[in-house]
C-alpha cells in the first residue's frame, strides 16, 4: 500500500468522525482554520468523539 493509500484510507475513516454541520471539507488549507475557529462546530466534533 503506497503512502497515498494510507492517507486516503485515514481521511475516510476520520470522515466517520464528523459530524454532517461541518459541511463538506474541499480545501482543507481553508476549511480546518475555519472549522477551528468556530466554537460550535468543534464542540459538535467533540461530542462525536468517544
Amino acid at each position: 500500500m503506497t503512502n497515498f493509500a494510507i492517507r486516503e484510507e485515514l481521511i475516510s475513516d476520520l470522515s466517520e468522525w464528523l459530524p454532517p454541520q461541518i459541511g463538506e471539507v474541499i480545501d482543507h488549507q481553508t476549511d480546518l482554520p475555519r472549522i477551528a475557529k468556530d466554537p460550535r462546530l468543534t464542540a459538535a466534533i467533540e461530542d462525536q468523539l468517544p
